[in-house]
């Protein structure tokens, strides 16, 4: 099975790729829902950089303990179970067994930054606990050798990790694989899920997953702006303050700049899809390797998405940010002009 994901910037308009996928016959796409396993904090980027890059004692076993602690809170029904949904009840299974994989062994052991994890709170408790056994031992004239007293549970683990890049990666791979394998329920060719990997650091990205292909959206960012003041107002994008905004994109725009680009990325523009749809779609095709009769138009209108261009023709009271914009960030602004 061949692997698709669309990324972006935020807001720039992977969705529409997603769409267009949608609409190949040959591809079972699974949404807009954004699976970040693989480069969130704590996810599988942290776990090779401690278990592989700077493995020590500690770090290995707490990168194992937070990678396991974010598969519980995606798979909680108090928090966001919405990972063990959209991979059919198999996501904690999976990731555990990925887990014992990854592990030469565990242990019950514990160490000082255990408590801290747990927040202010539970570490200025178990820090008095332990005062107190102290001080009443020195009183009481009590002989006990044992080293500090804890509120940690006596079950709490620690993990050993693998430190060997190869078997790393390979057990990342089997993982990946299951996941993927356990949301396809159609057996095509291709399988599209959004938002696998960050605009950048795609060589790292992709030893993750086998036979990836990663299409890199980004949009003009006058219309970026405007979206998120006028109609997102989220907390993202700081639309507050347009100097501070073109800060903002253009050191996102850097970190993919930085990236090394290779074969399996493709980066397209989000109006070229709108503008120079025929093209747009033709490179589309050809980069996933899809044959041109498996597409038809259904999701993916052109003639609908074109309404979220050119917004500063809606929105005249931005002229001044609009020019702001325009003179810091030429190069990202779309060229109109050429399509005329």
């Amino acid at each position: 099975m061949k692997v698709l994901t669309c990324t972006g910037f935020y807001g720039t308009g992977s969705g529409a790729v997603t769409d267009f996928f949608s609409d190949c016959q040959n591809v079972e796409c699974k949404g807009n829902y954004e699976i970040r396993i693989l480069h969130d904090p704590y996810g599988i980027s942290d776990l090779e950089y401690n278990l592989v890059e700077n493995p020590n004692r500690h770090n290995t076993s707490n990168a194992i303990k937070k990678f396991k602690w974010i598969v519980d809170f995606l798979t909680s029904k108090w928090g966001n179970g919405k990972y063990e949904r959209y991979f059919n009840g198999n996501f904690k299974k999976l990731s555990y067994a990925y887990i014992d994989e990854i592990s030469e062994f565990s242990y019950y052991g514990k160490w000082h930054w255990d408590p801290i994890e747990r927040g202010f709170l539970f570490w200025f408790a178990d820090r008095a606990y332990n005062k107190i056994f102290y001080v009443s031992k020195k009183l009481l004239h009590i002989h006990d050798e044992e080293v500090g007293h804890t509120l940690l549970p006596k079950n709490e683990m620690s993990y050993a990790g693998i430190c060997d890049e190869k078997n790393f990666l390979a057990a990342t791979r089997r993982y990946t694989s299951g996941l993927l394998n356990s949301i396809s329920k159609q057996n095509e060719e291709y399988i599209f899920v959004d938002q696998l990997v960050p605009p950048s650091n795609f060589v790292r990205y992709s030893r993750y997953v086998n036979d990836l292909k990663i299409i890199v959206v980004d949009r003009d960012p006058r219309d970026i702006f405007l979206l998120e003041k006028y109609l997102w107002k989220g907390t993202v994008v700081p639309y507050y303050d347009v100097e501070m905004f073109c800060k903002w994109f253009k050191w996102t725009r850097k970190i993919f700049e930085n990236s090394e680009i290779t074969d399996n990325v493709l980066y397209i523009q989000f109006e070229d899809l709108i503008y120079r749809y025929d093209q747009s779609a033709k490179k589309l095709l050809e980069f996933a390797g899809i044959d041109k009769r498996e597409y038809r138009m259904n999701c993916f209108n052109p003639e609908i998405s074109i309404k979220n261009t050119k917004l500063w023709e809606k929105y005249p009271d931005s002229v001044k940010e609009i020019k702001y914009i325009e003179k810091q960030l030429p190069e990202y602004c779309y060229k109109y002009e050429s399509i005329l």
